[in-house]
């Protein structure tokens, strides 16, 4: 017998280290060269066959809402100042007081026939760290209330598998499969 998925314990992002790297060297040179510059941007479905349903949407709504509570806590900010030297003092000072903002910057809605539409609009500076946990986000809906004909039984083992062939290979690996991630548990195994 299959056993569904079961729904995520916590909104997301539950910390915003829940990010790819790279997006803070982004906002850290956005910052620095273009400051006041304004930006719009929408999530694509790649797949227009995959389509939500309003249990998914509602998640995704309630995420999205969270986001307003996710901040840089000092321990945050401490280990980006000792994993990451290349990040400014200056930039570590804004990002401590960096605050999502997704009533103002975010539009979302759900069409008759489950198409998500997806619009950030904000200052660059401001906006740029919503991309990675907006899909995280709309992946984890989605696998918790359309595509639930998934467990995590034998997960662990697979991941361990693909990881001792990528070793035995010596692949050097950096991973950015924050954005794809069925959820927050699976990708953390």
């Amino acid at each position: 017998m299959l056993v569904t998925m079961e729904l995520a314990e916590e909104p997301a992002p539950q910390s915003i280290l829940d990010q790819d790297l790279y997006k803070f060297c982004m906002q850290q040179a956005v910052l620095e060269h273009y400051p006041d510059v304004v930006v719009e941007y929408g999530f694509i479905n790649r797949d227009p066959s995959m389509r939500f349903n309003q249990a998914a949407f509602a998640q995704l709504q309630k995420d999205i809402a969270h986001m307003e509570h996710t901040t840089a806590t000092d321990k945050d900010i401490e280990y980006l100042k000792h994993a990451c030297p290349y990040l400014s003092a200056e930039y570590l000072q804004f990002l401590a007081a960096y605050r999502f903002n997704p009533t103002v910057d975010i539009t979302c809605s759900l069409d008759e026939m489950g198409a998500l539409e997806l619009k950030i609009r904000g200052k660059w500076t401001q906006v740029i760290l919503y991309e990675i946990p907006l899909l995280s986000m709309i992946s984890s809906a989605y696998f918790s209330h359309v595509d639930t004909d998934w467990n995590y039984t034998g997960q662990l083992e697979k991941i361990t598998a693909k990881g001792s062939q990528l070793v035995d290979a010596s692949c050097e690996l950096a991973e950015f499969g924050t954005r794809r991630r069925r959820d927050f548990k699976t990708q953390n195994m």
